[in-house]
């Protein structure tokens, strides 16, 4: 994980690098803290090569809102998961938090999550599960 963090800051790639940190890294270090730390210790930060800068358009927004700014831009939210727990074939595993925030905000959003779960198979009431 460690080396994946450091190439990612290494390539430009903050963004992804912030990503890779832990649900709880992340409330305890805010976007502005990271992007001075990258900046002060990675080589490309250093040398004055790259100052990384860190947008989170999305940051603000609950689950529900982003569903609905997605369906306005036609996302096709079958394509799209976030699952800390995937199954062998790849599929979601539909009990994880990510899983379970995931459904929750399709609920929320009184849309139907169109993602076939490995545990969850798809309905038009979309009850979370773990929540």
């Amino acid at each position: 994980m460690l080396a994946a963090y450091a190439h990612a800051l290494e390539t430009g790639r903050a963004r992804e690098a912030y990503d890779l940190l832990s649900e709880e890294a992340k409330k305890s270090m805010p976007f502005e803290a990271f992007e001075r730390m990258a900046n002060f210790a990675t080589k490309a930060g250093v040398e004055g090569k790259s100052q990384f800068r860190i947008h989170t358009p999305l940051i603000r927004m609950t689950k529900a809102e982003i569903i609905r700014a997605g369906h306005a831009l036609g996302v096709d939210f079958s394509l799209t998961w976030s699952c800390y727990e995937p199954a062998s074939d790849g599929r979601a595993c539909g009990r994880c938090d990510s899983c379970a925030l995931r459904k929750k905000g399709f609920v929320e959003a009184g849309s139907t999550d169109p993602l076939l779960y490995a545990t969850y198979p798809p309905s038009t009431d979309n009850r979370p599960s773990g929540i």
